[in-house]
């Protein structure tokens, strides 16, 4: 996933590649945003990791699947969040982050949720549609 975003932000657009398991981060580096994947069993880190930037005044956007299944928790810990597939609403990410109106929450597109609704369906009366009925799905 990283690679695809890479391919879709902008020439004029600096980015430096970091992976905490495997060198240290430089919280003095000076960045405008980043961006972390954050994934459930690292979630703990991203948030340590995020406070150091905030703390530095820098925008942190967080995406990846535990932002996707915890946004209320992620949105307590980052400035913003994706929701669902980042190539769908990384170019818009982008932009409103230039033009100082980064969104607190970006959703997906359509699509992908229609896409879902319809494994959904194929399971319905089961025990996992019937806790699936009881999760608020915003298009």
């Amino acid at each position: 996933m990283i690679a695809v975003l890479k391919s879709l932000t902008p020439n004029d657009i600096e980015t430096n590649f970091m992976d905490d398991r495997n060198e240290l981060i430089n919280y003095d580096e000076k960045t405008d945003l980043v961006v972390i994947s954050v994934e459930t069993y690292t979630a703990k880190r991203a948030y340590e990791i995020a406070k150091k930037f905030r703390e530095k005044g820098v925008k942190v956007l967080a995406g990846g699947y535990h932002p996707t299944v915890e946004p209320e928790e992620c949105l307590e810990n980052f400035d913003s969040i994706i929701v669902g597939n980042a190539e769908n609403v990384w170019l818009k990410m982008l932009d409103d982050y230039k033009n100082n109106n980064l969104q607190e929450n970006t959703l997906v597109q359509a699509h992908l949720l229609l896409c879902q609704i319809e494994v959904f369906t194929k399971i319905e009366n089961t025990l996992l549609w019937h806790l699936l009925k009881q999760v608020e799905v915003v298009i």
